[in-house]
This record gives structure tokens, sequence and C-alpha cells, in this order.
């Protein structure tokens, strides 16, 4: 017992752990006779199983060790990521017993279908029905999972769900997002990254005013998505006194490779969310400099503190030049991405400096004297700006340099320096 209690939440991930346990166990009389079934006789007894493309996990054994771990009530995670031996049946088995079961990660389970979720949405009431619900389930995780298309019998039964993942779900379909929207009102984390059947307007317009609760929605290579569904979405958000905090809740917005959208979308963020904290527009090629300086003119200017624009080719050196002028940018930006954009030395001087000192740096003599630092003081972390052709890193030195002769800030800018 003193063994189990020491190793209640191990995983078994790598076979050298897994051989260590069996070695240790071996040496006790109570041990398992077949210790090729260790793990599966361990985790049977634990409220955390892990069997992430276990070696042990084959075939058979595969079954059988589902079937152990589902008897035990306390089993509350439960994680077969990347187990091409994971088919419909056994998700199927895992809702019938495992009725505890809080978070389920089924990444990359490449034989799971629809089909294993039509009767896990199943209720005791229907008594022809084999399966259950998984009513405990907070956070349900099918990225990759390439034959899942629907899943509407499954959100049916998951009202306490909070995170959602289905990351390059190709083939899900719009009922889908209408079933969670309907019916997980308590999600506060949504990806949905690479949904491109799935994610139109009309589903981001629901998504935005039926999920009060939600904080993080990621729709990247969304490609049906226009510029007309954001503006309804915030438009219908704001038309109602009850609709107004659905959508300026969202903190973490990822639009990333929405080839459609335009500078209209990015106006219609910076005009409504007032939460917004972390912002992906990579990829957009139709969005302007004139679009990312307005974004933060709006009323999230203030809040933003991470933003991603790799690859996008139509920005310049104007909109850093723009930026440093902004003395809300300086204030809240922390993290900024530019990965393959068309930059200078110059510009990238003129927004860190602007941060640095805490006030605008473009056209103004390098002699002036800086603001007190302290509070005001803040370093951008630029991410990207080796991919960048135009820079050289000359005048980013000359920064550094200003920084530790006139400021003494200089440690926190080396940092963030990209190695030439």
């Amino acid at each position: 017992m003193e063994v189990e209690r020491r190793l209640s939440r191990a995983s078994f991930h790598c076979a050298t752990l897994a051989q260590k346990c069996i070695d240790v166990l071996s040496r006790f009389p109570a041990a398992p006779k077949d210790m090729a079934r260790l793990p599966l006789e361990l985790e049977a007894r634990v409220n955390i199983a892990a069997m992430t493309s276990n070696p042990f996990m084959k075939g058979d054994d595969l079954v059988a060790a589902l079937d152990d771990l589902t008897t035990a009530a306390a089993l509350e995670e439960l994680d077969l990521s990347r187990h091409s031996n994971v088919k419909d049946a056994h998700l199927l088995n895992i809702s019938k017993r495992a009725r505890n079961l809080r978070v389920l990660c089924i990444d990359e389970c490449s034989h799971l279908t629809s089909k294993a979720f039509d009767s896990v949405g199943t209720t005791d009431d229907d008594e022809s029905a084999t399966f259950g619900v998984l009513e405990e389930l907070r956070v349900l995780s099918c990225n990759s999972c390439a034959k899942l298309h629907d899943i509407e019998r499954l959100a049916y039964g998951m009202g306490q769900l909070e995170e959602a993942h289905f990351f390059e779900c190709k083939a899900l379909q719009s009922g889908a997002i209408h079933a969670l929207a309907s019916q997980c009102l308590e999600l506060r984390s949504l990806d949905l990254t690479g949904c491109a059947d799935a994610v139109r307007d009309d589903e981001v317009q629901m998504i935005l005013t039926s999920l009060p609760k939600l904080r993080v929605l990621l729709i990247g290579n969304c490609y049906r998505l226009t510029d007309a569904g954001i503006a309804r979405a915030v438009s219908s958000a704001s038309s109602s006194p009850s609709h107004a905090p659905l959508f300026t809740n969202i903190e973490t917005l990822d639009i990333s490779g929405c080839c459609h959208l335009t500078d209209n979308a990015v106006r219609s963020l910076g005009a409504s969310a007032v939460q917004l904290r972390h912002l992906n527009l990579s990829f957009l090629d139709a969005v302007t400099d004139e679009a990312v300086a307005d974004l933060f003119d709006g009323r999230c200017g203030s809040t933003i503190e991470s933003l991603v624009l790799d690859q996008c080719d139509s920005l310049t050196d104007d909109f850093l030049f723009a930026l440093a002028k902004n003395e809300r940018v300086c204030c809240s930006l922390k993290e900024l991405s530019v990965s393959f954009l068309n930059i200078s030395d110059e510009a990238v001087f003129a927004l860190m400096r602007a941060a640095a000192v805490g006030g605008s740096s473009h056209g103004s003599s390098t002699k002036s004297k800086p603001r007190a630092l302290g509070s005001e003081r803040h370093v951008i972390n630029f991410h990207g700006l080796a991919d960048c052709p135009g820079i050289t890193l000359a005048v980013t030195r000359k920064l550094l340099s200003y920084l530790e002769q006139e400021c003494g800030a200089g440690r926190g800018v080396a940092s963030c320096l990209p190695v030439a």
C-alpha cells in the first residue's frame, strides 16, 4: 500500500519509468504475477491515468486496461492521446463506467469517429440506453481527430464543460458548434483552429452571444470567416444591454489565417473587445498599418499585452512608428511577434525606445532627456526579428547601448534581442 501511495499519481509515458516501477514492486511479496500487466493493475487504482502511446497498451491489453480503469469510481483524468488502438467502443465503455471523469484527452486518436459520441450523450432516462453521460467532465481535448464530425449528442450531456479543444478537426461540422453554444454554457476556452467547415460567420456570432463565460476563442485558419461575421457579432453583442458583456469578455483571440478578414474586422475588434489581452493576426495579408494603429486607439488599446503579426505581408515600418507615438501601447504591450515582416531597425528602435523611456521617440532627438523610469519603464519583447530581412540589429544594439548609458536598463532589453 505504501508503494502504491507513492506512485498513485504516476503515469507511464515512457518505458523507462514503467520498468523502474516494475523493478521496485517485484521485490514485494504481493507483486502481480504477470509483470507485463503491472501498468494496467497499478493505474486501475489511481484517479489519474495516462496511457499516451504506451508500449504496454496494445491490442487486448488496451481493452483490459480500459475495463480496469473505468470501474474505478475515483478516476478523474484519462489521457489516451496518440493511441492508435483507441476505437469507438473503448470511448463508449469509458462513458458508461467513469461517471466522475473530469478530464478526457483523446488527441490524435485516428480511429475515433462521431459514432463514439452518439451514445455517450444518451441519458439514463432512455430504457434502451446502454451508455451514460459524462456529466462531470470539465476538459475535453479531441485535437486532430480527423474522423470526428459531429458531437451533438455528447454536448447534451456535458453541461459543466469548461474547456473544449478541437484543433485541426477538419471534418467537424457546424452542428457541433450549435450544440456546444446551446448546451455547454460554462465554456471558458474553445479551440476550433482549422475547423473551417464548422466555423463561419453565423457560428461565430452564435458563440459570442451564447457563451457568457467564454474567455479564450481560437478560430485560426477558419477561412470562411469574413468581416461581415465579425461586424455582426460585434453589433449583436452591443445592441442589447443583456448581451453587452458577452463578446467584450474575450481575453484571448486567434483569427490567424482567416484570409478573408481585412482592416474592417480589426477595427471592429478594437472598438468592442475591451478585455482583449492576447491577439493573433498572423497571415492576414489584407491587414494594413493603419488598422494596427487604429486597434490601439480603440477600446482595447490599453489592455493588449501580446500581439502576433507574423507574415502579415502588407505591414511596414509605419505601424511601428505609429505605435511608438501611442503612450497606451508603451504602457501595455509586452510581447510583439513580427516574423517575416518588411520592417527595419529604425522602426524597431523607435518602438522599443519609446516603451523604455515611457513616451514617443519617433522624430525626437536622441539627446533628449529620458523620462524618469521606475513604474513607467517598459520593455517590449520582440519575437521573430531574426526572420525579418530588413533587420540588421545595428540600431537595436544602439538602443541597448542607449539604455545602459542613460537609463540603466540594458539587461532587460538584451534578453529580447535575437542572435545576429
